[in-house]
């Protein structure tokens, strides 16, 4: 399967308005310039678009969710959502004139540039190829790193780099090597109105999940990012036993109980056979975050 934002692939655009003249003019004029075209008609629709077309560009109607005196800032919502990266370019198209207010609102607001219709298109074009290079330059480095984007923690291919690591060090020295799954439970405190809201409620439990562990972890304990707001934390010279003291340890960090956390801890006792172990155990880790957990499912510890 080929990665989804590779270069060898076309090139992405994402539409999101709700008048369907505007988005078939831009459309086809994206179309014609070798672009894979996706459309949402909605902030909200346009984060579950996003997630499958993982667009190089943002076209969104500069009137899209105006209602009444209520803007919504969609570049700002996608980008706080993760749906898009800070390297994605976001362009703000209006049929109507703006005043030098609502320009700065715009660009306040996240976007690139503001563009009234009707659009110089070679110049559109020429411009887009530019911002095009840029953006893909940026996923190529990220491709290659080893870190999170967002925090000074390890992304997935850092975290089974770090396991490689760790299993071979506790094959040689025959010491345990733990693993433990985090992710929140789900809050019935605060009713969520609409996506986007969900999602940005899902990355800020994220980052305070992130936080919490950076303040209450031990130094030797390695620490990644696998989702929004799930975590792989590989704990090195530790058992199950031990692995559950850290999870409860957390947990009090966050000001909850033992248990207010979604944590699955996978562990080799009394020691893993090297590398290809301990990466298996981040993968069995991983799938767990990925089944329905109900709100009064037990947390999983196994041992092998």
């Amino acid at each position: 399967m080929s990665d989804p934002s590779s270069d060898e692939r076309p090139p992405t655009v994402l539409l999101v308005s709700d008048h369907d003249w505007l988005a078939l003019a831009l459309g086809s004029a994206a179309a014609g310039w070798g672009y894979t075209v996706g459309r949402a008609s909605s902030v909200a629709q346009a984060l579950h678009v996003a997630d499958a077309l993982n667009p190089d560009v943002v076209f969104v109607d500069a009137w899209i969710g105006a209602a009444g005196d209520t803007r919504v800032a969609p570049a700002r919502a996608l980008r706080d959502a993760g749906a898009i990266t800070p390297a994605t370019p976001v362009l703000s198209f209006s049929a109507n004139p703006l005043t030098r207010e609502e320009r700065l609102a715009a660009l306040d607001g996240g976007v690139w540039d503001v563009i009234e219709l009707p659009v110089d298109t070679p110049v559109l074009r020429v411009r887009l190829a530019s911002w095009l290079a840029g953006k893909r330059y940026a996923d190529r480095l990220e491709r290659a790193s080893l870190h999170d984007r967002e925090a000074p923690i390890y992304n997935l291919r850092g975290l089974l780099s770090r396991a490689r690591e760790l299993g071979a060090d506790a094959a040689r020295g025959g010491t345990p090597l733990a693993c433990v799954a985090i992710a929140a439970r789900s809050s019935s405190s605060r009713a969520l109105d609409d996506a986007v809201s969900a999602r940005a409620e899902e990355v800020e439990e994220g980052e305070r999940l992130r936080a919490a562990w950076s303040a209450s972890g031990r130094a030797s304990d390695v620490i990644g990012r696998v989702g929004r707001a799930e975590f792989v934390v590989l704990a090195p010279r530790t058992g199950a036993a031990g692995a559950r003291v850290l999870a409860d340890r957390l947990a009090r960090a966050l000001d909850g109980e033992p248990g207010s956390l979604r944590t699955t801890i996978v562990a080799l006792e009394p020691t893993p056979s090297g590398p290809d172990d301990a990466v298996a155990l981040v993968s069995r880790a991983m799938a767990t975050l990925q089944r329905p957990h109900p709100a009064r499912s037990a947390d999983r510890t196994a041992s092998h």
